[in-house]
């Protein structure tokens, strides 16, 4: 259970309040993940064009690919009066963090052990994706505990819930 799944437990407990932002990516899909739903599936060049016409909120490079969050779908959520859960990893947080003021919630895994059984078990990633993903959780760890505003330990899924919902109430509108 990772962020996207979190963040989808929020919009189904949030009573339509809240929404989750579609990433662009330029990875391929996996599994059964839906064009427009799951993540806007860009090529390189897509990716790029859309870069440079400053379309992006913030972008990252995650290994090989690129990921993004999209302004204007955010910004028509926003207006909609909705909040907005963008999901990202610790580069797209720092960049977020210097273009706006948004409320910030670090998920922490329960333990590395965790975290390693979690990404074998989606069986989408490649055993070398794994590893390097997994050489580089220490920093991104001590990273995101720095700038996020809060860290919650994402063992639970039902008290992870709870607890980022307490948190944004607790927030109001940061």
């Amino acid at each position: 259970m990772g962020k996207s799944t979190v963040a989808d437990r929020l919009v189904e407990a949030g009573d339509g309040k809240f929404v989750q932002s579609i990433s662009a990516t330029t990875r391929p899909p996996r599994g059964d993940e839906k064009e427009g739903e799951d993540y806007y599936f860009l090529t390189p060049d897509e990716f790029e064009k859309k870069v440079q016409e400053g379309e992006f909120l913030e972008t990252t490079q995650v290994y090989e690919h690129r990921y993004g969050t999209l302004k204007k779908a955010v910004e028509e959520q926003i207006k909609k009066g909705k909040k907005v859960i963008v999901v990202v990893d610790v580069n797209g947080l720092e960049t977020l963090k210097q273009l706006a003021n948004p409320l910030t919630i670090f998920l922490d895994p329960p333990s590395f052990d965790v975290l390693k059984e979690r990404l074998e078990g989606r069986k989408t990633d490649s055993e070398q994706s794994i590893a390097s993903r997994l050489a580089e959780v220490e920093e991104e760890m001590k990273k995101g505990h720095q700038l996020a505003d809060f860290v919650v330990v994402n063992d639970d899924l039902d008290q992870t819930v709870e607890q980022i919902e307490k948190l944004i109430r607790l927030s109001g509108e940061k």
